[in-house]
Parts: structure tokens; sequence; C-alpha cells
């Protein structure tokens, strides 16, 4: 797609993003629609031993991602 636009075909490259777009929106909505009822009575069946776990792996993930101060990025994850 970026050499469409190189080529100064912006208007297909245009055409192929929307396509993509619609076809990934619409496996996203067909998927929710088959998983959601299950994965609603896998939430509710937490306690707060997999809500801690949980917690604990948002911070190691926002840890991970950022570059630099980890102090930082972890007074930005509880800022949310």
């Amino acid at each position: 797609m970026v050499t469409k636009c190189i080529k100064g075909e912006s208007r297909a490259a245009l055409g192929i993003a929307a396509f993509g777009s619609f076809i990934a929106g619409t496996i996203g909505i067909i998927g929710l629609m088959l998983f959601a009822a299950p994965l609603s009575h896998l939430a509710l069946a937490f306690g707060p031993h997999e809500y801690f776990s949980l917690i604990v792996l948002g911070l190691a993930f926002v840890a991970s991602l950022s570059h630099g101060s980890v102090l930082r990025a972890v007074m930005m994850a509880f800022s949310v």
C-alpha cells in the first residue's frame, strides 16, 4: 500500500485501506457476538486472586513497554 502512495495512486491505497478496515471490523463484530456470552460467564467467576493477577500483569506490560524510566511508566498506569 505504501508503494501505491509513492507512485501517486492515493485513491487505490485509500480504497484498499477502507476495504481492509471493513473486513477486519466485520470479523471482529462476528467474533464478539460468538464469544461475548462465554467470556462474560468467565469474568463473573473471577475472585480477588484473579483480579490481583490481572492488575499485576497489566503493570508488568506497562513497565515492559516503557522506554526509559520505569517509575514514570508505573505512575502513568496509576493515573488512568
